[in-house]
């Protein structure tokens, strides 16, 4: 599994080619292909929409399907509010130019938009919604705790002090990160190691937020914390709104508060 690298050059993430879409994302794209004839099939237009579709309070974010056509100018775009409809073209030039586009959309595929305000015809933020949706995780590295005797030592001096295995330990990582899945649920994914004795306990490990729902506000990233109640019901008890770098199939940049964390894809085993 490899690690992320936060990539200097955003330029070249929407003009690479992605790997052809699987056979259920085929299925949706010939549902789709009648998009610029302004129909779509029966049973795609018959079907519930998701939680994805549903609009908050103050978000703009349209979601949709894209359609044949979409290139680094253009996105033809359907609406799943109206599948019967004829699509809506939007101009994602400057969109593009900013690195506002995650992902590469292909045909069928769902898709986010955040209309500009002043512009109907343009988007300035495109999210591939099949691209965002997944298994993202990073190497968390270790950190020591320090004790009492360890005041006023340099980190070479302490370093000296500690033992083989300890230091051994400073050097092992931990998988950490976030379940995003299609209904808005989230979970955290991580192993930590379980405190064993006094020597491993000076080893320490990034705070993992437990996450537990998830979704798109005009073009930025909410993470939410939940607990239930007694009936089984979440409730929010903190939101993160964290901002989207860059995101391809098997990568995610974020940028929570002025830090930016990157992650890649964990396939499913």
């Amino acid at each position: 599994m490899n690690k992320i690298k936060i990539y200097s050059r955003y330029s070249d993430t929407m003009t690479k080619m992605k790997k052809a879409a699987s056979s259920t994302l085929f299925l949706i794209a010939l549902l789709c292909m009648g998009c610029d004839s302004g129909t779509i099939s029966h049973h795609a237009a018959s079907e519930p929409q998701d939680s994805l579709s549903l609009t908050m309070e103050g978000d703009s974010t349209l979601y949709g399907l894209a359609c044949d056509g979409c290139n680094d100018t253009i996105l033809i775009f359907l609406p799943l509010s109206d599948t019967s409809r004829n699509p809506d073209t939007f101009n994602v030039l400057n969109a593009n130019r900013q690195h506002r586009v995650f992902g590469y959309p292909k045909v069928g595929d769902r898709v986010a938009i955040m209309p500009n305000a002043e512009d109907s015809t343009v988007a300035d933020v495109v999210v591939n919604m099949e691209d965002i949706i997944g298994a993202w995780c990073y190497e968390a590295k270790p950190f020591l705790r320090k004790r009492a005797d360890m005041s006023g030592l340099s980190q070479r001096q302490i370093m000296n002090r500690l033992s083989d295995s300890l230091q051994q330990l400073l050097s092992v990582t931990h998988e950490q990160g976030i379940q995003l899945n299609g209904d808005n649920t989230a979970r955290p994914i991580g192993t930590f190691r379980p405190k064993q004795d006094d020597e491993e306990d000076l080893i320490g490990y990034p705070t993992m937020k437990r996450y537990r729902q998830w979704r798109l506000y005009n073009g930025k990233l909410l993470l939410t914390t939940t607990v239930p109640d007694s009936l089984g019901q979440e409730h929010a008890t903190g939101t993160d709104t964290v901002g989207l770098v860059f995101l391809e199939h098997d990568s995610i940049a974020l940028l929570f508060n002025d830090t930016i964390q990157g992650f890649y894809r964990k396939e499913k085993e």
